[in-house]
C-alpha cells in the first residue's frame, strides 16, 4: 500500500489513515457520506484530538483524505458533526490527477 510506504507519514498518521479508511468504507457500504468527529476518531485510535487535527491536514495536504469541512453546514441531525471526508484509496493516490478524483 502506497499510502502506508509515504514516509511523510508517522505511525499516528498512518493509524488514523487506516481507521479512516475503513470506516470509510463501511460508511460507504451504507449508502452514506463518512463523517466522524474529530474526538471520535481520537478515541477509537487512543490518540489525542490534536494528534488526529494534524493527521488529517497533513493527509489533505497530500490529497489522501478530502475534507468537507462543514462551514456554516447544519450539523447533521443524527450525528451531530459537520466534517465529512471521503477518503481516497490506494490506486487513485498512486494514478491521481486530483481533479478527476474529486466526487462533487
Amino acid at each position: 500500500m502506497a499510502t502506508l510506504l509515504d514516509t511523510r507519514l508517522d505511525p499516528y498518521d498512518k493509524c488514523v489513515y487506516l481507521y479512516m479508511k475503513f470506516r470509510y468504507q463501511f460508511f460507504k457500504s451504507l449508502g452514506l457520506e463518512y463523517n466522524e468527529s474529530n474526538k471520535t476518531i481520537a478515541e477509537a485510535v487512543s490518540i489525542s484530538k490534536r494528534k488526529v487535527v494534524s493527521s488529517i491536514n497533513k493527509m489533505a495536504d497530500l490529497g489522501i483524505v478530502i475534507r468537507v469541512v462543514g462551514d456554516g453546514m447544519e450539523p447533521d441531525t443524527l450525528t451531530g458533526k459537520t466534517n465529512t471526508y471521503v477518503v481516497i484509496d490506494e490506486y487513485t493516490y498512486q494514478q491521481r490527477d486530483k481533479e478527476d478524483i474529486l466526487p462533487f
